[in-house]
């Protein structure tokens, strides 16, 4: 993956938070959940989700 690869998918990520909206993303060990505390239903969607 290149270094420009990295930066889209970056900014694919902060604009899918800024539209309230999910993502997954890797650690270390497993795959981690992320969305934004700015958009009162984003926590709530996520526990649809589950």
């Amino acid at each position: 993956m290149t270094q420009k690869q990295i930066a889209e998918d970056i900014r694919t990520a902060v604009q899918t938070l800024r539209q309230g909206g999910i993502i997954l993303y890797p650690t270390d060990t497993i795959w981690g959940i992320g969305c934004t505390t700015a958009r009162p239903y984003s926590a709530f969607d996520f526990h649809l989700m589950n």
